[in-house]
């Protein structure tokens, strides 16, 4: 009896052992900056090259030990590819590539990694595009924190520089209109260009300026002398415009007159605020 209770832990044993080999065979030999890549990311903060913008949906990446790199857009699977990295020259970062023969100083696109603690920050620089994406790791792909992608919107927001939905567009004669949030989104940059973005449903209604960069400068400021409100005038290429914060919006006003157009703003509030 106690030469076959031998026998079987021997031969579990050997088992163990067998498996254990078969999953080193299987093991790619990740670097320790591979390693460190592997698990569930999730998106929490997004930069493109004009300012920080809201997230769009709740974004997972996941990095496996087989070197799969698979990308998450509100549960669903949009892609699949591989993924190596390797250190950056003269920097205290990684490239992030997806074939080992990959090499970005042949091409004006480059993708890059830094790791610190539980933060990803992922860097894509192009011909026209520099964007800087933040994750947070995440224990599994069904515990992704829903409230990061929440709008949240400033109570009382006094500059104009910042992101700001477009939540109604007020045309005197011709009506008024109001915009789900997200719906045009209006970056109002520290440099005085303002990039001006729709959703595709939105485009042809175009209720503010077309979709595009424009410059501004400002003109004059003025304070009310009965209530204190601060009055900006200013040109946004070649349109003189006047801008106001109140009960928690700006309103932008091209004219006093009833047919020039107003628009009502809310300024997004993110989560590192």
């Amino acid at each position: 009896m106690k030469t076959m209770f031998l026998k079987k832990v021997m031969i579990a044993l050997f088992g163990i052992v067998l498996m254990a080999a078969c999953d080193n065979d299987d093991d790619p030999n990740l670097s320790r900056a591979e390693r460190a890549l592997v698990g569930c990311w999730q998106v929490v903060e997004y930069h493109n090259i004009y300012l920080q913008e809201p997230v769009n949906g709740i974004q997972v990446l996941v990095f496996k030990p087989d070197r799969t790199e698979s990308f998450y857009q509100d549960g669903q699977l949009i892609y699949e590819t591989q993924f190596w990295a390797k250190p950056e020259k003269d920097y205290d970062g990684y490239y992030l590539y997806h074939s080992p023969n990959d090499d970005y100083s042949k091409s004006t696109y480059s993708c890059s990694f830094k790791i610190d603690g539980n933060q990803l920050t992922i860097y894509e620089s192009g011909c026209f595009n520099v964007s800087q994406t933040v994750y947070r790791r995440i224990p599994s792909l069904d515990e992704a924190d829903h409230e990061v992608v929440a709008y949240h919107y400033e109570d009382h927001p006094t500059t104009l520089e910042g992101v700001w939905h477009l939540t109604k567009a007020f045309y005197s004669f011709g009506g008024s209109q109001e915009f789900p949030a997200g719906d045009v989104t209006v970056y109002f940059n520290p440099n005085q260009t303002i990039h001006v973005a729709y959703k595709a449903e939105t485009k042809e209604t175009m209720p503010f300026l077309d979709s595009g960069s424009y410059s501004y400068k400002i003109i004059k400021t003025e304070t009310d002398e009965h209530d204190g409100t601060i009055y900006t005038t200013i040109d946004i290429d070649g349109r003189q415009c006047t801008y106001w914060f109140k009960d928690d919006m700006m309103t932008l006003d091209f004219g006093m007159a009833y047919d020039a157009p107003g628009y009502f703003f809310k300024k997004l509030k993110f989560n590192n605020q």
